[in-house]
């Protein structure tokens, strides 16, 4: 998949994650292995999934650091990180804080 196409892939499942609930406020996340395998497409942390822009993503390389984009990495980066290297077939990462889940555990 070219990078175009991952970066409007990303967007849009971001989207999704804010509108199906499985996120509240800037709570998730989602990564993308880019081509070359060593850079990383990612959601930055702080912020809302609901209106994300392309421009708002971030790529990395698997230490977490930035390497374009304005943003900084999750700080669940590192789970991230470890599921490609001990899965190398893995192309994307999404990590949910369901809405609610808190009043689920406590029986409400």
């Amino acid at each position: 998949m070219t990078t175009f196409r991952l970066r409007k892939q990303v967007v849009l499942y971001s989207h999704r994650l804010d509108s199906k609930g499985f996120v509240a406020n800037h709570d998730g996340n989602i990564s993308a292995r880019l081509a070359d395998e060593n850079r990383f497409l990612a959601t930055p942390t702080g912020r809302g999934k609901f209106d994300l822009k392309d421009a708002d993503l971030i790529v990395v390389d698997a230490a977490g650091k930035t390497k374009a984009g304005g943003a900084k990495i999750f700080g669940e980066w590192p789970s991230h990180a470890e599921i490609y290297k001990t899965w190398p077939q893995v192309t994307a990462v999404v990590h949910a804080h369901l809405a609610g889940q808190a009043d689920s555990l406590r029986g409400q």
